[in-house]
């Protein structure tokens, strides 16, 4: 059998709520996802390579309910800067899923 295989382009959006803070990132996403069909002997394999992931729009509302929007072209507020850092695995983790349960 064949395996197939389908290019994505995709905004996908990934959140993360932490000791009051709320952020949520929205990317756009490049993913190649590559099916290969089931046998007798072995289930379905998914595999997912990513071409590209980068924010193009984050929102960060702080314990007092104050909100920080970021928009892609304008000069990214440090807090947020930081946050997408700190939180980096959790949120490429999300995207990940998102990728796999999208296809």
């Amino acid at each position: 059998m064949n395996d197939i295989t389908r290019d994505y382009k995709k905004d996908l959006t990934a959140w993360i709520e932490r000791e009051g803070i709320t952020l949520t990132v929205t990317y756009e996403c490049e993913y190649v996802i590559t099916t290969e069909p089931r046998s007798e002997m072995w289930p379905k394999q998914v595999t997912l390579e990513w071409i590209s992931y980068q924010p193009i729009h984050a929102t960060l509302l702080d314990r007092d309910d104050h909100e920080v929007i970021w928009h892609y072209g304008d000069n990214m507020p440090p807090i947020i800067n930081d946050m997408l850092d700190r939180y980096a695995d959790v949120l490429g983790g999300q995207l990940e899923q998102q990728a796999l349960d999208n296809q």
